[in-house]
């Protein structure tokens, strides 16, 4: 309802500026969502310390990412157009920086419930309001954005009150800031690989939004964001249980019981991945047709290739959970930077030509590099489980003392 009412127009400014949005988070992240949910889940007396980290480190990423952001600002026709929402995407980045963080450390303390209630709450808020703001007949790209922003505020404040035991800060506090990082054999690498990484993935599709409504005009984009919706509400699904695999993971310290874990996981997740991307692939046309009528001309044929590349996308992150969680810090690296290496050679060369369906083309490709190459690195750790050459020592518990 909400893209109906902004036509393709607005969901393009929306899909162009969500893009950014996500690339300044990520960078701002310095990997550290990953750490918190690692060490959270290995021990709740790192929780203090990693909320001070979390707040000091959100605060020196504002500061250096915002100048960065707002020069961009001045170079993009899309921005100079929208300034009210450009303005709150910035204030929005230590927010949203703030809320990987916070749930990634709940994740961490396996508190799904309180996790649940973070993500209904968002979401629901965020459809009501929205929803209200197209009964109204306010439904614009800023509205829309401005209800996002609160939401996720919302979303923060719920986050800090189901942590609110750990707010100690003493000697012992200190003592801890200063040796959490040092008590797991590789962590500081591990931090910095992943943040990396996320840069890798997240500022690809910056590139391929840009160029869509570069060559596919900002309605073209609107065409590729609308399927992109209907796709990334599914991602969300499995990125909850792969949330909850790199938990489950991350509290067991046992390589042969983590690799049964994961085992059972990539069965279930996979088949599901396969089965929803097969069925999206086949009723994207009813799909379409239903949600959007004629407003959306062409969106069922990029739906059926993101379906195409939802199942790759699934299978190599749930596959990518294990490598975290052993640390595999190389390859972490590898397999994002394949994913932007051949991302941003497919979209030079089929987003000119095909604009918004060369776009969903070039998303193929990325997943399915990545796919390859989660396969074969899964295929070697278990190979190297089997010969005992598998290393250990960078995935010990963070003892107690």
């Amino acid at each position: 309802m909400v893209s109906n009412a902004i036509g393709p127009e607005g969901r393009g400014v929306l899909t162009w500026l969500t893009s950014l949005y996500m690339t300044s988070l990520h960078i701002s992240l310095f990997g550290l969502n990953n750490v918190n949910s690692q060490l959270a889940a290995e021990s709740q007396k790192n929780v203090s310390s990693l909320i001070i980290i979390s707040l000091v480190s959100t605060i020196v990423a504002y500061v250096l990412v915002s100048p960065a952001v707002y020069w961009f600002w001045h170079r993009n026709h899309i921005a100079l157009a929208h300034p009210g929402i450009f303005i709150l995407m910035v204030f929005m980045i230590p927010i949203g920086s703030l809320c990987f963080k916070v749930q990634a450390m709940i994740l961490g303390l396996r508190f799904n419930r309180a996790h649940n209630y973070i993500i209904f709450t968002e979401k629901a808020l965020y459809g009501a309001v929205s929803l209200m703001f197209v009964y109204v007949g306010l439904a614009r790209p800023e509205t829309i954005w401005y209800t996002f922003a609160t939401t996720s505020i919302i979303g923060l404040m719920i986050g800090f009150i189901s942590l609110r035991k750990y707010y100690t800060i003493n000697a012992r506090t200190y003592r801890s800031l200063r040796v959490v990082f040092r008590k797991v054999e590789g962590i500081e690498k591990f931090a910095a690989y992943s943040y990396v990484s996320s840069i890798f993935v997240f500022s690809i599709e910056l590139i391929i939004s840009t160029m869509c409504a570069k060559y596919g005009g900002i309605q073209g984009l609107g065409v590729y964001g609308v399927a992109r919706i209907i796709v990334d509400c599914l991602s969300v699904v499995f990125e909850y249980f792969n949330g909850y695999t790199r938990t489950q993971l991350s509290a067991e310290a046992n390589v042969g019981r983590r690799l049964k874990i994961h085992a059972i996981m990539v069965g279930i997740i996979s088949s599901a991945a396969i089965a929803v991307g097969v069925m999206l692939y086949v009723l994207s046309p009813f799909i379409m047709n239903l949600l959007f009528k004629e407003r959306f001309a062409g969106s069922e044929d990029i739906l059926r290739l993101l379906a195409i590349s939802l199942t790759f996308g699934t299978i190599s992150a749930i596959i990518g959970v294990l490598l975290r969680t052993l640390y595999k810090n190389f390859i972490i690296v590898i397999l994002p930077a394949f994913y932007f290496i051949n991302g941003l050679i497919s979209a030079l060369y089929l987003i000119p030509l095909y604009g918004a369906k060369g776009a969903a083309l070039s998303t193929i490709v990325m997943s399915f590099t990545a796919f390859v190459c989660a396969v074969v690195s899964y295929l070697v750790i278990l190979r190297q489980y089997k010969l005992g050459k598998l290393n250990t020592t960078r995935i010990e518990f963070i003892r107690s003392e």
